[in-house]
């Protein structure tokens, strides 16, 4: 028979009789099992032994445990224990534990590690030889005429199908992926970097400059909203009235040209770029809306439908280069109206989900504010969206 006496520091503690196999009646928790015999205890308290229902304690020396261990039992001697190698030798056995659970982890990070490294070879083959089939392919287009366009267009156009492309394999070989969410940002800048991308290359396959021999001063962007952006910068550069204005024909009022063709903030940009880039800096504002576009988007869906996957980025791309932005793109002064109208659906649906009318209110104003004229049909839009989201719900709630 194995005992395991123990003396507490305090003196030996009342112990009633108990006829479970366990020291939980005790507040205790099992430390050592050997056969029938159960260990319990806690330093300083004094050490129990479970024997087939019944706890025992027993104290021979203060300080010390009597352990008789499968090796000194068959010699029929008692090997004595102190206090503290006991504890350090429970405490050596949780360390081997936690170090053995530790390395498990270590080799399936390693076996994953490697995994992935395999992975990552086979998705950079099929985007190195995706990117060269496709850059071939695009470069014999006729309508490429200038050299720098001969590159820049099917190079781009290829790294972006290519990568796409890759994307997609990598998620379907990708086993962690469900486990890695992504932030509420993730997909809406994905979104914009992609849509600055693809309007970008839409440019550059008509040949604008930098890239062709064309710009983007066409129709009403030559005669009218070039020279008053740049009476703006003028303006704001250099001072002078607001209210009313001599370089506009013989005369005219100021305010009315700011309301319908200048008040979008965007516009404060052009100050950052020198006369001779004026060009330079409308095409960059232009590629920042159609950016903000698919952004905000992504962001409305996102919101509405409570999901984040790259069918999101699929849909802010159809809305960011849907045929009104790539055709009326020298329109400049309408595409912020274009560009807020998602956030003004979502602050709308987080009014009537939520009561919270501010964000509502912010959105709308900015976008009556940048242009009332295509404001003005957005707020036609609203009503009609909200007949139908109110029809919707009523057939959903009687059906």
């Amino acid at each position: 028979m194995l005992f395991l006496p123990l003396y507490g520091i305090l003196g030996p503690r009342p112990l009633c009789c108990v006829d479970k196999p366990c020291g939980k009646s005790l507040g205790l928790e099992p430390s050592l099992r050997a056969g029938s015999l159960s260990l319990y205890g806690r330093r300083g308290q004094g050490l129990y032994v479970a024997d087939r229902g019944r706890i025992r304690k027993n104290s021979p020396t203060p300080g010390q445990y009597n352990i008789e261990s499968s090796a000194t039992q068959a010699l029929g001697r008692w090997a004595v224990m102190s206090e503290d190698e006991w504890f350090g030798e429970r405490q050596s056995s949780k360390r081997f534990g936690e170090t053995y659970s530790k390395r498990m982890d270590r080799m399936e990070e390693k076996a994953w590690d490697q995994a992935q490294g395999r992975t990552v070879w086979f998705l950079a083959l099929i985007f190195l030889s995706l990117t060269l089939l496709l850059y071939l392919g695009f470069r014999t287009d006729k309508a490429l005429t200038t050299s720098l366009q001969k590159i820049v267009f099917p190079l781009g156009i290829s790294l972006l199908l290519s990568g796409l492309v890759t994307l997609l394999f990598y998620i379907q070989l990708d086993d962690r992926q469900e486990a890695r969410k992504k932030g509420p940002l993730f997909y809406p800048i994905f979104s914009g970097v992609l849509a600055v991308i693809c309007m970008f290359l839409a440019l550059s396959y008509m040949g604008v400059y930098p890239v062709g021999e064309r710009s983007t001063m066409i129709v009403d962007m030559h005669h009218q909203y070039a020279p008053l952006l740049s009476l703006l910068k003028d303006r704001l550069l250099h001072g002078g009235g607001v209210l009313y204005s001599f370089e506009v024909g013989l005369g005219a009022s100021f305010l009315p040209l700011f309301g319908y063709y200048l008040a979008s903030p965007l516009n404060l940009l052009l100050c950052l770029f020198p006369d001779s880039m004026l060009t330079d800096g409308i095409l960059v504002i232009t590629l920042i809306k159609v950016g903000l576009a698919a952004a905000f988007f992504t962001a409305c869906i996102q919101y509405i439908h409570r999901r984040r996957d790259l069918s999101l980025v699929a849909c802010s791309l159809m809305y960011a280069l849907m045929m009104y932005m790539l055709a009326y793109f020298w329109n400049i002064m309408w595409l912020d109206v274009v560009m807020i109208l998602p956030l003004v659906v979502m602050s709308f649906e987080k009014l009537m989900r939520e009561g919270k009318y501010l964000p509502y209110i912010l959105t709308l104003a900015y976008a009556l504010y940048a242009n009332y004229y295509i404001g003005f049909m957005l707020c036609l839009f609203l009503v009609l969206y909200f007949v139908f989201m109110f029809c919707a719900s009523a057939v959903l709630w009687t059906g």
